[in-house]
């Protein structure tokens, strides 16, 4: 059975294990890991703001329905 949050853990084990695999490299590899995390997690959060906005947005909208049309001056 797939399991999302125990697979995700496992897997920074995984890419942590190859990023200090090599010693000559490990430092820009961990760097590269790091970035792309950061990166990452921007896009997680901007998302999460969007979608949080948009459910408040529809929860409690700044006008309910529309202004009644004037009358005009003749």
């Amino acid at each position: 059975m797939v399991n999302p949050f125990v697979d995700m853990v496992e897997m920074v084990g995984y890419f942590t294990e190859v990023a200090v695999g090599d010693p000559v490299n490990a430092v820009f590899n961990v760097l590269i890991m790091l970035v792309g995390n950061l990166i990452m997690a921007g896009a997680v959060v901007v998302f999460f703001g969007l979608a949080a906005a948009g459910v408040v947005d529809a929860l409690f909208p700044e006008q309910v329905g529309r202004a009644p049309p004037q009358e005009r001056e003749e």
